[in-house]
């Protein structure tokens, strides 16, 4: 057995591992779901399917109506919407994964070109394979089925326009944080934001908002989380994921709490709260608490 051969299949080996592992973290995050810049499951599902109907039929000189009355039709829609699906998710699960440890404001560039080559590069010959894999399977050969002569070409513009896509929703999140973050809150503050009456907690439960006061006190509240948060101090107040906005004095410091959220050691008397930071929101916690941190005086380093 040659070298190069064992170094060929340690490298398909290498590569499978890669994929399954993204795959793996689109699975969670879709079981695991929080906010997200990024179209939801059921609207990739809906893209994945006019694209892949779109490749069946372009390029085909029967008439739509026709094609429908061919069984064989079908399968090919089968066939191409779950390799769309796949690629897609591949895309997804790039960015995810890019998000966690290749975040767009600590290096832009190095995250542009990681973009561009993974996600972009390598989602075109993982849609090669699949639909070598599906041709295969009904007895074609790849380069006699017409492939490269239409469907390639569709291939590469939609992967492009899929990571343009995502490569501006990123640029345009990342413009809005800037503007949030030198835009002064010049909002008179809702409640009071120190002392025994002011919230530990604002948090989501049932139909309705609760906020919890240091005294222990708790009481509804009739605005949103989203609305609540831009009119509190953002030196002492932060929403750590969708449902639950913390007071600073009542952490006394987190810990990572699986791959990529984070698990806050709360003061004595909310020890009983557990309350979790969501993945899209651990780098800039973990800033705002060191940063407040300095201001304040931290009373618990965190991890």
């Amino acid at each position: 057995m040659s070298v190069s051969f064992l170094a060929i299949n340690f490298y398909i080996g290498y590569i499978i591992t890669q994929i399954s592992k993204l795959m793996l973290m689109a699975l969670l995050k879709f079981i695991y779901r929080d906010e997200s810049i990024y179209p939801n499951f059921r609207i990739r599902m809906l893209c994945c399917f006019f694209a892949g109907s779109f490749l069946v039929v372009f390029g085909e000189k029967d008439e739509f109506w026709e094609m429908t009355q061919n069984s064989g039709f079908y399968i090919s829609i089968g066939g191409s919407v779950m390799i769309a699906i796949m690629v897609s998710e591949f895309i997804v699960c790039c960015n995810y994964y890019f998000d966690q440890y290749f975040p767009w404001r600590k290096d832009i560039i190095k995250r542009m070109w990681l973009q561009g080559l993974v996600s972009g590069l390598f989602s075109i010959p993982l849609a090669v394979v699949l639909a070598a894999i599906y041709f295969k399977i009904r007895d074609t050969s790849l380069l006699n089925s017409g492939y490269f002569t239409y469907d390639f070409t569709v291939v590469i513009c939609l992967v492009a326009l899929v990571n343009a896509y995502y490569l501006v929703l990123n640029l345009l999140q990342l413009k809005n944080a800037k503007l949030r973050n030198n835009r002064p809150n010049l909002l008179k503050p809702v409640v009071e934001s120190t002392g025994s009456n002011a919230p530990a907690f604002i948090f989501s439960e049932g139909k309705g908002n609760i906020v919890l006061q240091f005294d222990g006190k708790r009481f509804q509240w009739n605005k949103t989380l989203a609305e609540t948060v831009t009119e509190l101090p953002v030196e002492t107040y932060f929403l750590v994921n969708r449902a639950e906005i913390v007071h600073w004095s009542a952490i006394s410091s987190y810990e990572p709490f699986g791959t990529s959220t984070l698990k806050l050691i709360m003061k004595p008397e909310f020890a009983h709260l557990k309350v979790f930071v969501a993945q899209r929101r651990v780098k800039d916690f973990k800033e705002w608490f060191e940063r407040v941190g300095d201001l304040k005086g931290r009373p618990d380093e965190g991890d």
